[in-house]
């Protein structure tokens, strides 16, 4: 039997479902690594530490959600994927540009938060 292991997404803010449109990216690491590298090579690495984030394009209806997701910087936001995984990010906001393509009626927003974690 074959297993799911993509496919629809649902994204959660405080409870509250959002339309997904398209995919949606979810950090995975909380540190990146870079080599340091000496005259005999690689002599290790350095770490930087990386906000966990959720990014994705969000359809807007009438009840979409915009002074909400714009004005709270203590948001639970969490990700239930196709294959079973859950990612909840709390202390969350938006970060970056929001931008809102009315042709398409999307906006792509990029939650960033205190924590994330992987269920």
């Amino acid at each position: 039997m074959a297993r799911t292991i993509a496919g629809i997404c649902y994204v959660k803010v405080d409870g509250e479902q959002l339309s997904l449109s398209g995919n949606l990216s979810i950090s995975m690491a909380e540190v990146t690594r870079e080599a340091v590298l000496g005259s005999l090579g690689v002599a290790g690495c350095s770490e930087t530490s990386v906000a966990p984030t959720i990014s994705g394009t969000f359809i807007v209806d009438d009840k979409f959600p915009i002074d909400t997701l714009l004005r709270n910087t203590n948001m639970t936001v969490t990700a239930e994927c196709a294959n079973g995984m859950v990612f909840t990010l709390s202390g969350a906001f938006v970060s970056g540009e929001v931008s809102y393509t009315p042709g398409e009626g999307t906006v792509q927003l990029t939650f960033t938060g205190d924590k994330g974690n992987w269920s």
